[in-house]
């Protein structure tokens, strides 16, 4: 029986549950929330994002999305967005069809994705729940309805009264470095076991990998293991920063041993404390080696540990502080909004940079923002505020968006990754991939670099000094999409772009129609006639990855 007073008072509450993962059973949205607020909501409602993108297509799934909400008029709409499933417009639309409904979103990635991403969603939902314990940069940033949430379900991690049958664990992807962690651990003699999606592609690993772990094995092996290693760093983290990860927590309620990877963003029990956290693979070895001897040093850290998330942080806890700070501020409440934007924004074709240069410098006389377009481009009708408010708050010069590569028959199958790209890749590869219509740039910048401009549309693109990590602002959102692509080595394609064909794929594959449409065919003869033979190779790995199946069965 739910005790808490901020979740006794929603029986006659309407939900629409429309997190990512909501009706993966192996994930924590599904195994700890969903059972939580379907007893104390009234309506409970679920709608899943991810299936439905991957059945139908991201463009028919927002149709059915919108469709429900027209038709329910949820009082709340509980998310955790990913990355483009929802595009901006979609906020603008629900306020539309059902102006009294609250958006609320989990962004759990924070650490990194704050400046490129919740920094201009966080303005599209209503309140903000976040895995980053400082909110003072949202605040003053204009995001006020935010709160720190993250927590355990202790009915389900827990400990178990189970043999300890494994020396040390990681469960997880291979994301970051942490391949060369697990290598190096394997190399020096470490028993150490791999579970978790992603590790097939590694032969070299394949005797300690064990899989996929569902949620009751996955409890199982957190308390059948003697340490259980717990990553920072993932995808790109910009170098060696970390981030809050919740499998600390998930650890800690099941009363079992943990080692943390270092980082700025840890609090509480684990933050600067050299009883569990290591830096490098070389301490991390030597812990492993001295904690593997001392079972009873294990039991007081691991102990210390649950003491403090089992007092601190439980998901009832949470739900409960949340909704009783939104009832409160029912009378008074608000919807969220981008701010506004002082300054006027033109947008050039090539034409206008070919005119002289006293010409030139006369005609943006009126204007503080300058972006580029040509006729190959559609552009979202919020590009124009995103990006100016980018560059205002970011107090940059250059604003970059991301991009959807489109063509007639196979929709948007790529989505380049900007900050991802610039972040990982060499600046000539990063600079060949740069379309036009992706910048804003301030005026007082581009008349200082009026030379290096006026090549915007050539083959050369911007000079090497143009863009750099200190006068740039990345916006993970694709805020136009073009039918022109520069192809580059197939390692930096990987890294520059999403293939959002695999995921049109999976609609195919689920409907039936993988031989019935043109998309296929045009995919895998279309892309070789284009000579755009990364996309034939990815298809081959594609077809013969274990993690591919798993995602079409709906497991992953």
């Amino acid at each position: 029986m739910v005790e808490h007073l901020g979740l006794s008072k929603l029986k006659d509450k309407k939900l629409l549950f429309a997190t990512w993962s909501s009706d993966i059973k192996e994930y924590y949205q599904y195994r700890d929330w969903r059972p939580l607020l379907s007893k104390v909501f009234g309506t409970f409602i679920s709608f899943s994002p991810r299936t439905n993108y991957l059945r139908y297509g991201r463009e028919k799934m927002n149709k059915m999305f919108l469709d429900i909400v027209e038709k329910e008029k949820p009082d709340y709409i509980l998310l955790s967005l990913s990355y483009d499933e929802f595009p901006p417009e979609t906020f603008n639309k629900i306020r539309q069809i059902s102006p009294k409904t609250k958006t609320i979103n989990f962004f759990g990635d924070d650490d990194w994705r704050y400046d490129d991403w919740t920094r201009y969603y966080g303005h599209y939902i209503d309140y903000t729940l976040t895995a980053k314990k400082d909110l003072s940069l949202y605040k003053k940033e204009g995001i006020q309805k935010v709160s720190f949430f993250w927590g355990v379900n202790t009915s389900v991690l827990k400990k178990l009264d189970v043999k300890k049958e494994y020396d040390v664990t990681f469960i997880g992807s291979p994301v970051a470095d942490r391949y060369d962690y697990i290598k190096f651990l394997k190399e020096n003699k470490v028993n150490i076991k791999l579970f978790g999606p992603g590790w097939s592609d590694y032969a070299d690993l394949k005797d300690i990998y064990q899989g996929f772990l569902s949620s009751e094995d996955f409890v199982k092996v957190i308390n059948q293991s003697k340490i259980n290693l717990s990553f920072s760093k993932t995808f790109y983290n910009e170098g060696k920063k970390g981030q809050f990860k919740g499998r600390l927590f998930e650890v800690g309620a099941c009363k079992a041993f943990q080692l943390v990877e270092s980082s700025p963003t840890l609090f509480g029990v684990f933050n600067k404390n050299p009883a569990i956290n290591f830096d490098d693979k070389k301490e991390l070895l030597e812990k492993i080696n001295y904690y593997l001897k001392n079972e009873e040093k294990r039991e007081q850290g691991a102990e210390k540990v649950y003491d403090y998330v089992i007092k601190n942080y439980s998901w009832e806890a949470m739900f409960g502080e949340l909704f009783a700070r939104i009832q409160k501020e029912e009378k008074s409440f608000k919807h969220s909004s981008l701010p506004t934007v002082k300054g006027k924004i033109i947008y050039l074709k090539e034409s206008f940079l070919n005119k002289n240069k006293e010409d030139f410098f006369k005609d943006l006389e009126n204007y503080e923002y300058i972006g580029f377009e040509d006729n190959s481009i559609e552009i979202d009708p919020n590009r124009a505020n995103i990006q100016a408010y980018s560059l205002a708050v970011s107090k940059k010069d250059i604003s970059i968006s991301d991009y959807y590569v489109h063509s007639n028959n196979m929709g948007d199958y790529l989505l380049f990754s900007s900050k991802k790209a610039f972040n990982t890749l060499p600046l000539e590869s990063f600079r060949k991939l740069l379309i036009p219509g992706q910048i804003l740039v301030r005026k007082k910048y581009l008349l200082d670099n009026y030379e290096s401009f006026k090549n915007l549309f050539s083959e050369d693109k911007l000079s090497q000094n143009i863009i750099s990590k200190d006068n740039s602002v990345f916006i993970s959102l694709p805020l136009i999409r073009t039918k022109k692509l520069k192809e580059i080595g197939y390692e930096e394609m990987l890294k520059a772009f999403q293939m959002k064909f695999r995921d049109r794929l999976y609609s195919e594959i689920y409907q039936k129609k993988i031989f019935l449409t043109p998309f296929v065919y045009s995919l895998i003869f279309g892309s070789l006639l284009k000579g755009q033979l990364f996309i034939s190779k990815y298809l081959y790995k594609f077809a013969f990855n274990k993690d591919t199946w798993l995602k079409i069965k709906g497991k992953l």
